[in-house]
Parts: structure tokens; C-alpha cells; sequence
């Protein structure tokens, strides 16, 4: 091993932890609402958050990494699509979560900007995957948790979407009281 690997590997890690950082505070900013529900839903029940995400990354990524080892192109391409959607949906949780300790911070520091505050806790959360042994099972189990808060966030907007469209026609356009609504005023990035 030379230098030049060394300084290889780690330009590498660093460029995925920007990478993952930059991935964070986007997601935070372009999709908000979905954010702040992922950070509602993961304030709310952290550990049902883990375990959904554990047997949801468990299934879809066993599917997916059998898909990828298969002599079919098609199936390749199905598979890497699946670990796409996953990566996806684990962004889309990681940035609730960056938004949950956002707000952590701001409790503490009142004076810290709230897109500070957010770059602040997307930066804690990549930090704690560089650390060994502990920070990566930090990160591992931020990570399962992100995934199930995300995939609770899709499907709590589904079914308020389905009963947002059923709800006003009968009710004549008003919205019905027993309409779930997600407060989530201590993730804004206002």
C-alpha cells in the first residue's frame, strides 16, 4: 500500500461524507413537508421507526441483492432499481432525522439559524458513520430508523391524500375534522 492509496481512500470517504451531508440539507430544503413528517414520525415512535425499517431493508435488500447477482440484464436492472428506491426512501428519512436533531440544537442555541441548525444535524448524523465500531452502529441504526420513518411518512400521506379526495366531495368541499394533520412547526426551515 502506498501513499497514494491512502490519500485515495480517504478523499474517497471524504466525498461520500459531503456527498451524504449535501443529500441531507437538500432533501430537507426541496422536500419539507415529507421531511418534517419523517422527523414527526421518528419523535413520535423511534423504535417502531427501526423496526419497520429492519424488516422493510431486510426484505428489499435481500430482493434486490439476488436481483443484481443474476446473469439477466433486466433483473440487473430491476435489482439496482430496488436499491435506488431504497437509497432513496433512506435520504428522505436521514433528512427527517437531520431535521429532528435540528431542532435538538436549537433548543440549546436559540440565536442558530434553523438552515444552520439543519446543516448542523445533517453534519452530526454523517459524522457519526466516520467514527469506528461505535459511530457505525450509531449510524447503522440511524439509518434502519430513517427507512422506516420515511416509508410511515408515504404511507400516512397516502392515506391522507385517499381521504382528502373522499372526504371534501361528500362533505361539499369542506375538510372533515377527523382528517389526520401532522404538526411538525419545530422542524421548519423558515
Amino acid at each position: 500500500m502506498t501513499i497514494g492509496d491512502v490519500f485515495a481512500t480517504v478523499a474517497g470517504v471524504l466525498a461520500i461524507c459531503v456527498s451524504f451531508w449535501a443529500a441531507l440539507v437538500f432533501t430537507s430544503l426541496v422536500f419539507a413537508e415529507r421531511a418534517r413528517d419523517a422527523a414527526t414520525e421518528i419523535e413520535r415512535a423511534p423504535m417502531r421507526c427501526m423496526a419497520i425499517g429492519l424488516v422493510i431493508g431486510g426484505i428489499a435488500e435481500a430482493i434486490a441483492l439476488v436481483l443484481v447477482n443474476q446473469a439477466n440484464g433486466l433483473l440487473k436492472l430491476i435489482g439496482w432499481v430496488f436499491l435506488a428506491i431504497l437509497l432513496c426512501l433512506m435520504t428522505l428519512g436521514a433528512s427527517g432525522l437531520s431535521l429532528f436533531i435540528a431542532s435538538r440544537i436549537r433548543q440549546h442555541d436559540t440565536q442558530l439559524s434553523s438552515f444552520a441548525a439543519t446543516g448542523k444535524g445533517a453534519g452530526l448524523l454523517v459524522a457519526a458513520g466516520v467514527i469506528p465500531f461505535l459511530g457505525w452502529i450509531l449510524f447503522g441504526g440511524s439509518v434502519l430508523t430513517s427507512l422506516g420513518a420515511a416509508f410511515l411518512t408515504l404511507v400516512r400521506a397516502r392515506q391522507q391524500e385517499a381521504a382528502g379526495r373522499i372526504i371534501p366531495a361528500a362533505a361539499g368541499g369542506a375538510p372533515s375534522a377527523s382528517t389526520p394533520t401532522t404538526v411538525a412547526s419545530d422542524y421548519s426551515l423558515d
